[in-house]
């Protein structure tokens, strides 16, 4: 009889701590909260972030797409779990390139994302944020011959910019320039062709169309942002440059990326925007990637542009120098240099003797401006001494990608509006002594087992009598 009440009891007992312990984690799922008190604050989110969650008035869907063993993969989830917590208007959902392949073709396809990362998506527009742009690399060990560690996330200022973008930005229109051999904008193949660029400024919520420049049908706003030209081998005429003149003059923004050798024709305009560009050649035959003419660009100022790329490199080849006339008459444009070559550069006159020798007398010694930005009251421009670092094959490499984007953002007006520090990574290690060592050693191997062994002979001891 005691036998089955207490088996009765024991039953009861198990069902009730079931019952509880369902009922705790019901709870615990539909009412929960997190506090972060480590250290470093790995996802705590920041004010700012927290502001702009609560302006959300429509959903965002985030689409997290990389691998789980993706570096990176952990802290972005932690920190966009944070999100999520915060607004109910944030949706996120997890997709597995291996698991989840056509879940994963639909939104490479429907995204136009060639990479690993994440997706945030409104009803109408969608910002991309690369897997590779969210950690800050330490390169410092790699002089050394080791390899480059991740110094910090940077996940907070991408992620709450990129809803920033969503939920504020009015889609711009760019325009690319045809007719003059530019690089072609629907292009797949790598050399000429920019369709890579074209989908990064599509992601970006840009719309990006072609035009011949004495259409008179294409207007300033609400037709027209910006003019971009890539790489033109044949000159423009007169009245061409004429009509991009007066179209700057109107507010139209313009991006212009000219080639050494070839005579682009834009001589007038550039005088216009206060710069000068010398059909000379950039030669840096110490850092560079392969030949003295692709150039390793780690030179920048404190441009806004360029301000995000402050640990980034680029690779630009072959390149021509593009700087501030020394008189620029009338004009109150402001022009900043944005990229240098470096000190070991020089521009070459002779562009056609090989190989190539630096001359005192004829050849200006780095650094050397290669990218300017022109700024006069609501107008703006950009004008960069190469274009062969947006074609397809170039455009991956380290931070092209980033400052080809960074150029376009600028010149509508869509720099990011606020700053978020970024969360270090900090490795803490524990130094125990050795006598603590071996005392931890005897615990686990000697103590904890007998203290074990003790309690199981009380148990059956205790069993017995009942």
């Amino acid at each position: 009889m005691k036998r089955a009440l207490l088996s009765g009891v024991s039953i009861f007992s198990v069902a009730l701590a079931l019952i509880l312990f369902s009922g705790i984690n019901y709870l615990s799922f539909r009412h929960y909260a997190h506090w972060d008190v480590g250290k470093n604050k790995k996802f705590a989110l920041s004010p700012k972030t927290i502001s702009i969650l609560k302006e959300l008035k429509e959903d965002i869907n985030v689409y997290v797409i990389m691998q789980p063993a993706t570096p990176v993969f952990d802290w972005s989830k932690g920190m966009l779990e944070r999100y999520k917590e915060a607004s109910n208007h944030i949706k996120l959902k997890i997709v597995d390139p291996y698991r989840d392949v056509m879940e994963v073709k639909m939104l490479l396809d429907k995204f136009s994302v060639h990479d690993e990362g994440i997706v945030f998506a409104s009803e109408k527009n969608s910002k991309f944020v690369p897997a590779r742009e969210l950690f800050d690399m330490d390169y410092s060990r790699a002089m050394m011959g080791g390899a480059p560690v991740a110094s910090a996330f940077l996940g907070e200022a991408k992620f709450t910019n990129a809803i920033l973008s969503l939920i504020r930005a009015k889609q711009s229109t760019l325009y690319f320039t045809k007719g003059h051999a530019e690089k072609k904008l629907n292009d797949k193949k790598p050399g000429e062709g920019i369709a890579e660029l074209k989908g990064i400024l599509e992601t970006d919520n840009f719309k990006v169309e072609e035009m011949t420049i004495l259409n008179s049908d294409i207007k300033p706003e609400p037709d027209l942002d910006a003019i971009v030209i890539c790489g033109p081998k044949k000159p423009f005429i007169e009245e061409e440059v004429k009509r991009i003149e007066e179209l700057y003059k109107k507010g139209v923004r313009l991006f212009v990326m000219v080639d050494p050798v070839y005579d682009n024709g834009l001589a007038g305009l550039f005088e216009t925007l206060g710069i000068e560009s010398e059909n000379k050649l950039i030669v840096d035959a110490v850092q560079n990637v392969v030949s003295p003419l692709n150039l390793y660009i780690t030179y920048y100022t404190l441009h806004p542009i360029v301000k995000p790329l402050t640990n980034t490199a680029l690779v630009m080849p072959i390149v021509r120098p593009i700087k501030p006339l020394k008189d620029k008459g009338d004009s109150k444009s402001k022009v900043s240099p944005i990229l240098f070559s470096s000190k070991m550069s020089w521009a070459e006159s002779d562009i056609n003797t090989k190989p190539y020798k630096f001359d005192k007398d004829k050849d200006q010694k780095g650094p050397i401006p290669i990218a300017v930005a022109v700024e006069d009251g609501d107008k703006r421009a950009v004008v960069v001494g190469d274009s062969d670092f947006v074609a397809n094959m170039s455009l991956d490499n380290l931070g092209n990608r980033d400052f080809a984007s960074s150029v376009v953002n600028w010149l509508c007006g869509n720099e990011a509006s606020i700053e978020i520090g970024p969360k270090k990574i900090t490795t803490v290690k524990l130094n125990v002594p050795a006598k603590y060592m071996k005392f931890l050693m005897w615990m686990s191997l000697a103590v904890l087992p007998l203290i074990m062994l003790i309690l199981g002979v009380i148990v059956v001891q205790v069993r017995k009598r009942w």
